[in-house]
């Protein structure tokens, strides 16, 4: 994965890789021309190269900058500072009410939707599996997700569609790459 958000690709209970093995980037990027393809926090530019946290810290520390008595709140509920505010303390704060971080996970929700969507209007899936993390957001997140993905893709693809968090939480990565390697180990076996 090198585009920070990607997705697995399962095609009659397969992995699909592609033909280089690089299938499930959604996004572009050249690094060459970034600037020229810049989005600002909070638009849906779901083309655009995003961060593994979707640009949650970066939208909460911009909110905070401009109103100090909300980054105080924010500061004192999350133990931290403005230096090492993190996608945790995010969940944490979020978890507490904090109107800034559910404002930067409602934004998040609706980016991810977007591009959920143009994979579901894409590919017409069975279910998508949020994981990375994110399971930690909470079902407001997942809910603001669903929602934009119903209108934002073809009501008939997304009918029976589920939009689901991972049970495997941050570990789904790592598990994903050592069944890759197993599944290539027991192929050279047959």
């Amino acid at each position: 994965m090198f585009s920070g958000v990607g997705c697995g690709i399962i095609i009659n209970g397969e992995a699909y890789r592609g033909a280089q093995g690089y299938a499930g980037e959604v996004s572009v990027y050249n690094y060459k021309e970034q600037d020229d393809f810049n989005c600002k926090v909070g638009n849906s530019c779901f083309l655009k190269r995003w961060e593994l946290d979707m640009g949650i810290v970066e939208d909460t520390r911009s909110m905070l900058s401009k109103d100090k008595s909300k980054a105080d709140k924010f500061l004192k509920i999350t133990s931290s500072n403005m230096n090492n505010i993190d996608l945790k303390s995010v969940f944490i704060a979020a978890r507490a009410g904090d109107e800034v971080a559910n404002i930067a996970l409602v934004n998040a929700a609706k980016r991810l939707g977007i591009k959920i969507a143009s994979l579901v209007n894409l590919l017409n899936p069975q279910a998508v599996i949020i994981g990375g993390g994110f399971e930690e957001a909470g079902d407001a997140f997942l809910n603001k997700v669903n929602a934009t993905v119903k209108e934002w893709s073809f009501r008939e693809a997304t009918d029976d569609l589920k939009i689901v968090y991972s049970n495997l939480r941050e570990n789904a990565v790592a598990l994903g790459a050592a069944s890759l390697v197993m599944q290539k180990m027991f192929a050279q076996l047959w």
